[in-house]
């Protein structure tokens, strides 16, 4: 990781450790974004990233609050798909066909594995927004997870 990137990643946790408990759910990328639902045809607010933080009745992991941390590097996408799981939210790095832990592993350069645990819905249970915040900085201070995350 470059300073830059370790810089970044104290940001993300500065943002993500002033988030309401209820805020942040490490068990899906957007559950729900205001009025967004998980299904294709919902009406939602066109541009997510023009909501305050806490505005409305959003949760998400910390991979699904990039877009609103990094406006300039991250955007929603919807999955308009019929299959099953259409109508997700996903984030994308913008400029790239990236997704989800594959952004989050090409912008922090991290091992994809490594970008699910510290961003994404991993089976690391339910956990607060400071305990994630630590996980974050603890990472881009000695670019390894801490013990009870490896």
């Amino acid at each position: 990781m470059t300073d830059e990137q370790k810089e970044q990643m104290k940001k993300a946790a500065s943002f993500i450790r002033k988030l309401k408990v209820r805020k942040l759910d490490m068990n899906y990328v957007a559950a729900t974004w205001c009025k967004i639902e998980i299904y294709p045809y919902e009406v939602f607010s066109d541009d997510p990233k023009d909501m305050k933080p806490n505005e409305c009745n959003s949760a998400g992991c910390v991979m699904g609050w990039m877009p609103r941390i990094f406006p300039e590097k991250f955007e929603y996408v919807r999955d308009l798909g019929t299959h099953e799981g259409s109508g997700r939210l996903h984030v994308k790095l913008t400029g790239t066909d990236l997704l989800n832990q594959d952004a989050m592993e090409e912008f922090f350069e991290v091992d994809v594995d490594v970008a699910d645990v510290l961003f994404g819905p991993a089976q690391v249970g339910h956990t607060t927004p400071r305990e994630v915040a630590r996980n974050l900085e603890y990472y881009a201070e000695h670019e390894e997870l801490p013990e009870h995350l490896s």
